[in-house]
C-alpha cells in the first residue's frame, strides 16, 4: 500500500508540473529560485469532511528571489498566487483558509537565502 501522504505530494506535484512550474515533491538537497516545493504541515492528517475522508495538509513552499527587497517580494508574490490559481483549478486539491503565508527566508544548504512563501493546500482522501 502507498503512503498516503507520497500520493498526495506526487499528485500536486504533478498538477504544478503540468503548469510549468519547477516543482519536487519534497525538499531539495540543494535548490535556486523560481521553484516550488511540497512539504507536510500540521496538522498532517485530520478527519474529513466525512467519515470516510481523511484531510491532509501541505504546503507549497514557493522560492522566487533572493534578498528582501521590493523586487523579491513581488517575485514571490506573483509566484505564490500563480501556485493557489493553479491548485483553484484543480478538483482534487484546495486552498486552505489561510491560503499563502508570510513571506519569510529560506536558507539553503550552501548558506544562501531566498525569500519565499508557503501557499496552504488540504487534499481529502479516503481512509
Amino acid at each position: 500500500m502507498t503512503n498516503t501522504l507520497t500520493v498526495a505530494r506526487s499528485g500536486l506535484a504533478a498538477a504544478l508540473s503540468a503548469a510549468k512550474f519547477r516543482v519536487s515533491p519534497e525538499v531539495p538537497q540543494t535548490f535556486s529560485p523560481p521553484l516550488c516545493w511540497i512539504a507536510p504541515r500540521s496538522p498532517y492528517r485530520a478527519p474529513g469532511q466525512t467519515f470516510s475522508r481523511k484531510r491532509i495538509a501541505l504546503s507549497v513552499i514557493c522560492l522566487a528571489a533572493s534578498g528582501t527587497n521590493a523586487a523579491a517580494l513581488e517575485a514571490v508574490d506573483q509566484l505564490a498566487s500563480d501556485v493557489a490559481d493553479v491548485v483553484k483549478a484543480t478538483n482534487w486539491f484546495r486552498l486552505d483558509a489561510e491560503e499563502i503565508g508570510v513571506p519569510q527566508l529560506y536558507s539553503s544548504a550552501q548558506g544562501q537565502e531566498y525569500l519565499g512563501a508557503a501557499v496552504n493546500v488540504i487534499v481529502e482522501v479516503d481512509r
